[in-house]
């Protein structure tokens, strides 16, 4: 009874030794099935965030590809501003030339007209005088003629 007592204790030993062994293979399986779940779930982020750098790299390439642009089209806007003052300068330059040339002319126009009222007076004095002077010797002939008579 000893024995059978000692085999029945050991019996029931190894059955909770058994059941140990089972419960820790579930507890590994377990936690070999949570390992690969994470690993998975690790490779997932990595890939997620793989794809994410990669956007985010191309976002950044074109943050810089329009930076550019927006230089370029600063540059040629002022470019083209400052032509457009030059050319606005060259024309207010030449407009005050003519205007300077257009003042010029009136003035000498006037100064003609000027001396054309003149010499229409000289030209009226003159013909007042030769008409005064055919009249005068047209009197002195009379004269002449009333004392030869």
């Amino acid at each position: 009874t000893s024995l059978k007592a000692k085999a029945d204790k050991l019996k029931s030993e190894l059955d909770d030794k058994n059941k140990l062994v089972e419960s820790l293979k579930r507890q590994l399986s377990s936690s070999v099935k949570e390992k690969e779940t994470m690993e998975k779930s690790h490779k997932q982020t990595e890939s997620a965030t793989g794809v994410k750098d990669v956007r985010l790299n191309r976002a950044l390439e074109e943050v810089e590809r329009y930076k550019r642009m927006m230089n370029e089209a600063k540059a040629a806007n002022a470019e083209q501003a400052e032509a457009q003052r030059r050319t606005l300068d060259k024309v207010m330059g030449e407009k005050k030339k003519l205007s300077k040339q257009k003042t010029e002319l009136l003035l000498g126009f006037k100064k003609q007209m000027k001396l054309i009222d003149i010499l229409r007076r000289q030209l009226v004095h003159v013909q007042a005088a030769k008409l005064l002077s055919l009249t005068e010797e047209e009197f002195t002939r009379a004269l002449e003629l009333g004392e030869t008579l």
